[in-house]
């Protein structure tokens, strides 16, 4: 019998925030958490998933949101110059390389 928490399909993208956190690799706190929300990236299976959640999520509530998934090449092509993730960025390339 399979666990309630294990996935049918492991090549498929994670959908909850609790799943990111549970499983990853590597997180990097961009800001917070703190009353206001918070920014994390984390690096899952050879994923890369941005997470916000507060202030930083579009979501009504402020419940967490998945900003991005891709992979780390990706990542780094996509978000390379941005400040706001340069260790992240820095990271990646050395895990890749």
């Amino acid at each position: 019998m399979r666990d309630s928490n294990e996935r049918s399909d492991a090549s498929a993208p994670l959908t909850t925030y609790v799943e990111i956190a549970r499983r990853a690799q590597r997180e990097w706190p961009l800001w917070g958490p703190n009353s206001g929300g918070g920014e994390t990236v984390y690096l899952v299976d050879g994923r890369v998933y941005w997470v916000a959640y507060g202030d930083a999520a579009q979501t009504p509530s402020g419940a967490e949101e998945i900003v991005c998934v891709a992979t780390p090449p990706e990542f780094v092509a996509r978000y390379g110059a941005y400040d706001k993730v340069a260790t992240v960025v820095a990271d990646l390339k050395a895990l890749v390389v």
